[in-house]
């Protein structure tokens, strides 16, 4: 590797943990300016609809995993690969498959892996996730 591309690598490396950094300072916001109570039935109540409307609130920042509660084997594909994907905070379709195939019984790793790679694609185009190539992969994260 020659020293223009692994200088290359290094500011994509940057670029992505400087995103990272922001999610963490959104969290933050969000935790300092919310009023946190011992409770946390409401949030585990409302957990379908959260899911429901995940791509409005991940386009506006409002949408955070521990809004998710428990995971549930009634949500759809994309509600699983979202969850999962947050869970992680980052990661391939590989690293998301992986999840999807901890969290869910219903998923052998090869039919996870078909299912977060088309719903991570898909989540992507409509802009509800962004993603980084690093060399032939794209590396996922929540807005």
């Amino acid at each position: 590797m020659s020293k223009k591309t692994f200088y290359l690598q290094l500011l994509k490396e940057e670029k992505e943990l400087e995103t990272t950094l922001e999610s963490v300072r959104k969290l933050l916001r969000y935790y300092k300016d919310s009023d946190m109570t011992d409770d946390k039935s409401d949030v585990l109540s409302d957990t379908p609809t959260n899911l429901d409307t995940t791509e409005s609130e991940a386009q506006n920042g409002s949408f955070h995993a521990t809004d998710l509660g428990d995971y549930d084997q009634e949500w759809s594909q994309k509600q699983k690969t979202l969850y999962a994907l947050k869970s992680l905070n980052k990661g391939t379709a590989e690293e998301v498959a992986k999840r999807i195939a901890e969290f869910d019984n219903e998923f052998d790793m090869e039919k996870a892996s078909q299912v977060a790679t088309a719903k991570l694609s898909q989540l992507y185009r409509k802009k509800v996730v962004d993603a980084v190539k690093v060399g032939k992969k794209y590396r996922y994260y929540s807005k």
